[in-house]
């Protein structure tokens, strides 16, 4: 059983997105601002931003590694250096790391004061949080709570590097939005060691091209109608879907990603001194809710390739409809990948006993979905085009 389910219409494909370029044979382009959604309790801190050791760099080789999710890679022993410290140590480790970390003062009824240790944001990033909050920030039930920030500079020679890396965090939230945002600089880091990388505006214009490529190639199977041609066009749609699997893995996947990958590691037990009821039913939220921005997409994809199969070569061509299966394989793989990670997470939250912290706020996971506003909206309406989901 999948946890999404959406009815989708077509829409046509518009627009490019711009480069920035910088003088000097440089070119750059801000990072989508990472965010970390929820809801924060209004009763005191679960714990004192001062208890606990410092960050714990034993053992550790500080390497990057596949993360396990969606060929993602980050050196994760970084987070996992973080898990057990306290979150002053955890404040002073981050920035150690070469990024900078502020406080927001937002108006509160919670009594927490958790994160007023460190500088407060300067005037530009206050601005910056206004920017991605919104006016109706909290109006649908969950609140910003901390923002990661950065953008890529690359040389003419393909060498990627990170500026200004900056995690804005809400003063009344507490150590789990830290990881959070946290695990955001860590696999930004990791992509900035790829020569040449793209960024997310090339990879939205490359798959227009490729929009246009599978809308070619179809035209052309269904004048000729040869096993050739259908293998062209299955290669196309295997091409869309990488293109568009990258650029989702750098934003709904990946706050998907950090908050499995900590749920994961709090279960494990490897997690202490956070607000362990609220933090994992605001982490499987967030969840869902990324997850409700890519499944329908994927699942839309899928459909799509398997009516074309079993419209036209059902019965015949087999190395196409070998290929054809192949293709929607690749792309279901990762729908119940999804849908397994979210089972997991909602499994193990039914059976922990959650009397252990009395809470003042209330939210049931039978309860809708957050809506994720806080992307840039020209990425998601583009998918949305081209995947032809209104």
């Amino acid at each position: 059983m999948s946890y999404f389910n959406i009815a989708t219409r077509v829409l046509l494909l518009t627009g490019l997105f711009p480069i920035l370029v910088q003088c000097g044979g440089e070119s750059s382009s801000p990072q989508t601002p990472d965010d970390l959604i929820g809801q924060v309790d209004t009763g005191q801190c679960a714990h004192s931003p001062y208890d606990g050791p410092e960050a714990d760099v034993a053992n550790k080789s500080f390497a990057y590694q596949d993360s396990g999710y969606f060929g993602k890679m980050a050196n994760t022993d970084h987070l996992d250096a973080l898990l057990q410290a306290s979150g002053v140590q955890a404040y002073r480790y981050i920035r150690s790391q070469g990024v900078d970390v502020y406080y927001i003062k937002e108006k509160s009824q919670s009594q927490c004061r958790y994160f007023t240790f460190a500088k407060k944001a300067p005037s530009d990033y206050r601005q910056k949080w206004r920017d991605k909050a919104g006016p109706n920030d909290g109006s649908n039930g969950a609140t910003l709570l901390g923002l990661f920030l950065t953008y890529f500079s690359r040389s003419s020679t393909g060498d990627v590097r990170l500026v200004d890396p900056t995690i804005l965090l809400r003063h009344d939230t507490q150590k789990w939005t830290i990881l959070h945002e946290f695990t955001h600089y860590l696999f930004a880091d990791s992509r900035s060691q790829e020569k040449f990388m793209k960024f997310n505006e090339e990879i939205a214009t490359d798959m227009q091209t490729s929009n246009n490529d599978i809308l070619l190639a179809k035209a052309n199977f269904l004048e000729e109608r040869s096993p050739e041609k259908a293998l062209l066009l299955l290669m196309q749609w295997s091409r869309f879907f990488k293109l568009s699997h990258k650029l989702h893995s750098r934003n709904a996947l990946e706050e998907f990603t950090i908050e499995s990958m900590l749920n994961e590691r709090y279960r494990a037990g490897r997690i202490t001194l956070i607000n362990p009821t609220l933090d994992t039913r605001n982490g499987i939220r967030y969840m869902q809710s990324n997850a409700a921005k890519v499944y329908p997409r994927y699942q839309k994809l899928v459909e799509s390739i398997r009516d074309f199969r079993i419209q036209y070569f059902e019965h015949d061509w087999e190395d196409v409809q070998k290929q054809s299966k192949q293709v929607e394989n690749q792309i279901q793989e990762q729908l119940d990948f999804m849908d397994q990670k979210l089972a997991q997470a909602a499994e193990a939250l039914a059976t922990e006993s959650l009397s252990s912290l009395a809470l003042s706020v209330d939210f049931s996971l039978d309860s809708p979905v957050w809506p994720v506003q806080h992307y840039d909206p020209q990425f998601d309406e583009l998918q949305d085009r081209l995947y032809g989901i209104k």
